[in-house]
């Protein structure tokens, strides 16, 4: 107890009572600061995010069909230019 009605409050209580407020004060707004910049960098991501969605919107599998057609095209011609190397394997 930091105060009481016979002793009333000593200077030293009350600079302990200080001391101690102001550490949890300090602590708790060290918290609030952690916690808002993470939630600002959180925020940076999503919409981060959005735009690499928006701007790819489908097209990778389109591109990766198109590249499976170009290979098989591609080996198709090679066994049509190599045709004793498609014998072998």
């Amino acid at each position: 107890m930091i105060c009481s009605q016979r002793s009333g409050c000593t200077p030293a209580a009350l600079g302990s009572a200080t001391a101690t407020f102001t550490a949890l004060l300090v602590q708790v707004l060290g918290l609030v600061i952690v916690a808002g910049g993470l939630g600002a960098g959180l925020d940076s991501v999503q919409q981060k995010l959005e735009t690499v969605e928006k701007q790819t919107n489908g097209t990778l599998s389109a591109l990766r069909e198109d590249n499976d057609r170009l290979h098989a095209e591609n080996a198709k011609l090679n066994r049509q230019l190599h045709p004793e190397d498609s014998a072998d394997h």
